[in-house]
């Protein structure tokens, strides 16, 4: 059984500290009744363990139903992915907030640089709903292009439980669900999925191994959930892309499909 995650919820823009985190870029938000929060960004591109992070939709003391959640990335010629980190902070408060980066380095070698904008926003849909909408935008500073592999990690305790999850769906979405609670979790527009017990997921993207996500793991469970979604983004000099990743609590699969078609059109129009 793992540690249970805990972040103390309180109104606004709120500091928390992690081990090897980078102090001052975590926060806790919320709408409503709904609140998420998650510790500081990784310190090392190389950090073995995502920020641990909250997700509820029933007040700040209600059921959490996530235990942690980070990106990744790998640059064409890298042989391993890499934790985003070293951000250059975060600003927002209310129902939404950013952390930004400035990331230079070698893949291959091959010198490649860009910066990254990750927005979060919470919102409240309903009685005991509520969604985390989180928009990733990648600008290439380098005077080449750059073929960019992204990857988002979700470790999920829906129902604050670790060890009784299931989960079905595929690349439009993966639905988890334990007791009363229901998730979908979306990549818009990903390439890839996959799906593991804990550790498994986290365990390729920290390894020293390329990994590419190949629509496996499905249908899931029950047991202790990790899911992820890949993008591949081909940037020009100058060129700017934005990739979007949602959770949402949603009181029965009947209304997944809607909520879907929500987060789709939403991002859609931002394109």
């Amino acid at each position: 059984m793992r540690r249970s995650a805990v972040l103390a919820a309180v109104a606004g823009l709120v500091v928390a500290r992690s081990a090897f985190g980078q102090t001052g870029t975590g926060f806790t938000i919320f709408d409503g009744d709904a609140w998420f929060g998650i510790t500081d960004s990784p310190s090392s591109g190389t950090a073995t363990a995502p920020p641990t992070a909250i997700f509820r939709v029933s007040g700040p003391t209600g059921t959490n139903h996530l235990h942690g959640t980070w990106w990744w990335f790998r640059v064409q010629g890298d042989t391993r992915e890499y934790a985003f980190h070293n951000a250059s902070g975060t600003t927002g408060g209310g129902n939404t907030a950013t952390t930004t980066w400035a990331m230079a380095g070698t893949a291959g070698g091959n010198p490649y640089a860009f910066s990254a904008a990750l927005t979060y926003t919470v919102t409240d849909t309903g009685e005991h709903q509520g969604q985390l909408v989180q928009s990733l935008s990648i600008t290439n500073t380098a005077d080449q292009p750059m073929t960019l592999h992204l990857f988002n990690y979700a470790d999920f305790d829906v129902n604050n439980s670790s060890g009784n999850d299931s989960a079905v769906g595929g690349l439009g979405g993966i639905t988890i669900t334990d007791g009363p609670w229901t998730i979908l979790y979306q990549g818009v527009g990903a390439s890839g999925y996959r799906v593991t017990p804990y550790a498994g997921l986290l365990g390729e993207l920290t390894d020293n191994f390329a990994t590419t996500f190949s629509n496996t793991g499905l249908p899931f469970g029950p047991g202790d959930i990790t899911a992820g979604f890949q993008w591949t983004l081909n940037l020009d000099a100058g060129q700017s892309a934005t990739v979007v990743m949602s959770f949402a609590v949603v009181p029965t699969p009947a209304s997944l499909a809607l909520l879907g078609l929500g987060v789709l059109t939403a991002a859609r129009r931002r394109r």
